[in-house]
This record gives structure tokens, sequence and C-alpha cells, in this order.
């Protein structure tokens, strides 16, 4: 259920699903939907959502890239660091209505610290590699926003 209502709410340019929008600006956002809080990361082809949970991080969405609806080994990295010790995570792709694909990848490391210092997050797969440049000015206003969103959260 978590995973359709983070899509409908991505792939909705309004976020008009999101149950309050707590930060909003060129390159990024943090909404809630639910009992969560999301960092989306945007730039011009590519967005990268990072979803909380009150107590901690669940996954990184990559959205921007056709995939086919499947499961995908998947590599994952935050700056210059690779999470999971640089080994391969299982992914799954979801397809909006309008054909958008959206890679979801579990995760469960702390990635606040890693965000505040990073120049993008990426993906890689067996036959390419998603990179989403992050606006690192915004950073510290994104990351104040995801820590009062995840505060109020049940």
């Amino acid at each position: 259920m978590f995973a359709r209502l983070l899509i409908t709410a991505v792939l909705i340019p309004s976020l008009a699903l999101a149950d309050a929008v707590w930060w909003r600006g060129s390159g990024g956002a943090v909404v809630q939907v639910g009992n969560a809080c999301s960092l989306v990361i945007d730039n011009i082809s590519k967005t990268a959502i990072i979803t909380w949970t009150k107590h901690s991080v669940q996954n990184i969405a990559f959205q921007g890239t056709k995939l086919e609806q499947q499961q995908y080994d998947v590599q994952v990295r935050i700056g210059d660091t690779w999470l999971n010790h640089n080994l391969m995570i299982p992914a799954d792709v979801y397809v909006s209505r309008d054909k958008q694909t959206l890679l979801i990848v579990p995760i469960t490391e702390p990635v606040d610290e890693l965000l505040r210092n990073a120049s993008q997050v990426a993906a890689l797969l067996s036959d390419r590699e998603i990179i989403v440049d992050i606006n690192k000015s915004r950073m510290s206003a994104l990351l104040a926003a995801i820590a009062k969103c995840r505060a109020q959260l049940r």
C-alpha cells in the first residue's frame, strides 16, 4: 500500500495527493504522504525520492528512466559512498498509468549526513547508471524540512 501512495504522490506533478508539503523550491521538495515523509530531488529529466518513516529511512526511488516492470539488482550511491557495502540490492519497478517507471530500492542505512554533502545520488544497474544531481545549496533546508516532517509522524 505504501508503494502505491508514494507512486501516486510522486508521479503527479502538482503533488496534489500529498497530505502536506513541508518545503518546495527549485530542485526539490519535502512531502508527507500518510505516515511517511519523502525528499524529492528533482532535476531536468530525472527524479530521486528518499522516503522515511518516523524512525528510519525506508527506500530510495528513481524516476525518469524507462525500465521494464520487473525486479532488478541495484547498487545505490549517495555522493561518493556506496550503500549496503557496495552489494547489490533487489529493487522493484512500478509503472504508472501514463507509462512512467519508478525504480524503488529498499535501504536501511542512515543517509541524512551523506545527503548533506552529496552532489548526486545514483543507482547502478547491470546495463546503465541512473544519476540525479543534487542542488547542494538547498540540501540543508530540505533536510531540516524532513526532520520537522518526521518529528510529527506517529
